[in-house]
């Protein structure tokens, strides 16, 4: 939910999967793949989104603590974060 460097991303993508691969995954046996190509990730949040009313996420309590450390001025993604939490929960099962 934080701006980052495209070059960082993208460096920081190459990190995680070989600290994935490192860790033992074996991608012969799963899937490995960068969740930001899977449009069908993003759809499922904007309905979720659509279907989660504002007050309902303004209780979470990670939005409520993550906002007191950004000085009362959390995000909208940060606001949102929980629903595409569930459609990552959803759509791969």
């Amino acid at each position: 939910t934080m701006p980052k460097e495209p070059t960082v991303l993208r460096q920081n993508i190459l990190d995680t999967t070989a600290a994935v691969l490192a860790c033992g995954i074996d991608p012969k046996k799963c899937f490995l793949f960068r969740q930001s190509l899977v449009p069908e990730h993003a759809e499922l949040a904007w309905i979720l989104g659509c279907l989660t009313n504002v007050p309902r996420v303004l209780r979470l309590p990670q939005w409520k603590i993550k906002r007191a450390s950004q000085n009362n001025e959390g995000t909208v993604g940060l606001l949102t974060y929980p629903v595409l939490q569930a459609a990552d929960i959803l759509l791969y099962k």
